[in-house]
């Protein structure tokens, strides 16, 4: 080999050794890489997903728990029949438990925003004609505040508020922490399907009867009796939505430490414009199929459907929510309505 051949081999050498000694001298990062949010069908479809599966998951965020306790994503879709994990209570209950990403704090239990400003857990009860939840005992507590959505069938509440309730699809009760209710019947035919919300993992006891007002203090039944105007006005509900049955929402405000909730229903062909939910927001998909632009990046829509939750972080700004042509959406949102921001949404 010719000297300046050498001399240069040489100099190759000596590089690439200096360049591995400051490649591991080099301070490691603080805390793991956390997950990003896919942007479009090929990302979802190569981490497993069907295409439309776009938000980050409760499943997917697990990482980001070492990695940041205050790390929230814009977007969690806790989708209906992927849960975190599944188990049959003794009398054939499924029960079904989607977690949080965030820390569990016992403070958080204090303002009504604790249901929305942080991915709740999310449980989902399926029973069967004539099955009850829980499978024994009387009445249960839960030590955090907790909200019961009927997403499904009919469930009787042998003590919600202190007596006897029936609870149609669509409708809500909240109890707060330590409060006894229940337990619930299924009094249809069919299966009935009961969502429950709760700032830290979905954990019951038994309870004294709740019979007495102090056992009931601060528990609410929520029902739909009848539909108001959206208050989006003409520019937004157009000629083909109000043919069709506009928009039309419930809002029950919040009181004491539970959240304000908004019922929706939109039927075909309307839509809810760019806009934010300041201190977050948890949506339940009652009915239909619920189309969002800008969950799954900014030029791509997300579809929530039937039996799904979301769960959306303060100051990120989406839109529009729409339905398909022919079909309507039926839905409950925790936390304030949303504050319209024309032309900030992207595509």
């Amino acid at each position: 080999m010719h000297r300046a051949a050498r001399n240069r081999l040489g100099t190759i050498v000596v590089l690439a050794a200096a360049s591995a000694v400051a490649a591991t001298s080099a301070p490691s990062p603080a805390a793991p890489t956390l997950p990003s949010l896919p942007e479009g069908d090929d990302e979802c479809t190569a981490t497993g997903g069907d295409g439309e599966h776009c938000a980050v998951s409760a499943l997917q965020m697990r990482g980001a728990r070492k990695a940041s306790e205050n790390y929230k994503p814009p977007v969690i879709h806790y989708r209906a029949g992927r849960p975190d994990a599944k188990d049959m209570l003794a009398n054939g209950v499924w029960l079904e438990r989607w977690h949080s990403p965030s820390v569990y704090r016992h403070t958080d239990n204090i303002f009504p925003t604790d249901l929305t400003s942080k991915p709740p857990h999310v449980a989902r009860m399926v029973l069967r004609a004539g099955q009850r939840f829980p499978p024994r005992g009387g009445s249960v507590a839960l030590d955090q505040h907790v909200m019961y959505v009927v997403a499904h069938g009919a469930l009787r509440c042998e003590s919600c508020k202190g007596k006897r309730e029936v609870l149609k699809k669509g409708e809500l009760f909240f109890s707060p922490l330590g409060a006894s209710h229940g337990p619930f019947v299924n009094v249809g035919k069919g299966e009935a399907i009961l969502l429950a919300a709760t700032a830290g993992k979905f954990a019951y006891r038994n309870a004294k009867s709740a019979s007495g007002s102090g056992y009931t203090l601060g528990q609410r039944v929520l029902r739909i009796n009848g539909w108001g105007p959206s208050g989006l006005g003409p520019n937004v509900e157009t000629q083909r939505c109000w043919k069709s049955g506009n928009i039309g929402v419930t809002n029950q405000p919040e009181i004491g430490p539970m959240p304000n909730i908004m019922s929706v229903m939109m039927h075909s062909d309307c839509m809810i414009p760019c806009h934010e939910h300041l201190g977050g927001a948890t949506y339940f998909i009652i009915e239909g199929e619920l189309l969002v632009k800008g969950d799954g990046g900014p030029h791509y829509n997300k579809t929530y459907r039937a039996g799904d939750t979301r769960w959306v972080n303060s100051g990120h700004i989406y839109g529009p929510e729409f339905t398909k042509i022919g079909g309507n959406v039926r839905l409950v949102v925790l936390g304030l309505p949303g504050l319209v921001t024309p032309g900030q949404c992207q595509g």
